[in-house]
């Protein structure tokens, strides 16, 4: 049972545990529905690490997979995929599962003895979120991830250092084996996996190393909201509503820079780019390096700093990738905050 966990994965044994149960094993057979916080994770400058560190890349990628699995195993979370610089991490929580889902089914097959499951929603996004800031920290203060950047200096400056991103996200998916009868991946498809996807890939643009959905962001506590800053807002096909996203706030001034950073978006999604330009501006004086102020005054320099006639407080925007698994109902509501 210990090398089906390691092989397959969470989603894997569940595959496997229902076919056991069923007295048969068919890979191929109809998904199950979940509602889980997705994680997509990226190993950053990947392709020149690969170039300069050649056979020793797969170490590289190995003590970065030990980080991220210490502290999945901490948050109860998993990973589901690695697809070399990448990772799809998962964490599921009981009220998610349809009744006929939840783990009652392991009893008698020990195959999910490493793998835990939070009990809400609320639970395993404070835990999903704990996770990936411990995994962006030990990342920058591992020696070993340190000796793999020395390496990798001469190439890519100085002041090079190895770091992840990270997309949160929260909403359904269909569970289950995708893949032919030679060979198949246990995995989660949906256009709100794709979705962590995207927002990881934001982070580059907008220079942090987490972005969180607003679906994710109100399922966190108070405390820990103060923390989380709004630097987008947007409209993706599978929303009836337009999505704020948000980053993370590492610093001791997290909370004051939340704060300030709202004299500048507030105007920005009320369509007086006049004073979000000036607000941005008077913000960049005091942190001419933060990333966010720098991307969202990228956006309004793409529109030569004029609101758009067809402004609603919200950019439109078209990601193909999620049109890859549409779904034409929106199965997943998430929670409106009061």
């Amino acid at each position: 049972t210990k090398l089906l966990q390691v092989g397959f994965g969470q989603a894997g044994a569940d595959i496997i545990a229902r076919n056991l149960c069923s007295g048969s094993f068919s890979a191929l057979q109809a998904g199950c529905r979940v509602e889980a916080i997705y994680g997509f994770c990226d190993i950053r400058n990947f392709t020149d690490s690969c170039e300069v560190l050649q056979t020793d890349c797969v170490v590289f990628v190995n003590t970065i997979a030990a980080i991220v699995a210490s502290h999945l195993k901490y948050s109860n979370g998993y990973v589901n995929k690695n697809v070399g610089d990448a990772f799809l991490l998962v964490w599921k929580f009981l009220t998610g599962m349809a009744e006929g889902e939840k783990p009652l089914v392991y009893e008698d097959l020990d195959l999910m003895e490493n793998f835990a499951i939070s009990d809400n929603i609320d639970e395993a996004a404070e835990s999903s979120l704990r996770g990936c800031v411990g995994m962006i920290i030990e990342i920058e203060s591992s020696a070993s991830i340190n000796n793999f950047a020395e390496r990798l200096r001469p190439r890519m400056g100085d002041s090079f250092t190895v770091k992840l991103g990270f997309g949160l996200h929260v909403g359904w998916s269909i569970e289950g084996a995708v893949g032919s009868e030679q060979k198949v991946d246990a995995t989660y498809v949906s256009p709100h996996v794709n979705f962590s996807m995207y927002l990881e890939g934001e982070t580059k643009f907008f220079g942090v190393p987490l972005l969180m959905s607003r679906w994710f962001w109100v399922h966190l506590n108070k405390k820990t909201k103060l923390k989380c800053r709004k630097v987008d807002r947007i409209h993706v096909y599978f929303s009836t509503k337009p999505m704020t996203i948000l980053c993370y706030e590492f610093g001791n001034d997290a909370e004051t820079v939340v704060s300030e950073s709202e004299q500048y978006f507030i105007p920005y999604v009320n369509g007086d780019w006049k004073l979000c330009k000036h607000n941005l501006e008077m913000f960049l004086q005091k942190r001419p390096d933060d990333g966010p102020a720098k991307g969202l005054m990228k956006i309004l320099e793409s529109y030569n700093f004029q609101t758009p006639s067809t402004w609603k407080g919200y950019r439109s925007i078209d990601i193909s990738i999620l049109k890859q698994t549409h779904l034409e109902e929106d199965l997943f509501t998430p929670r409106i905050e009061t």
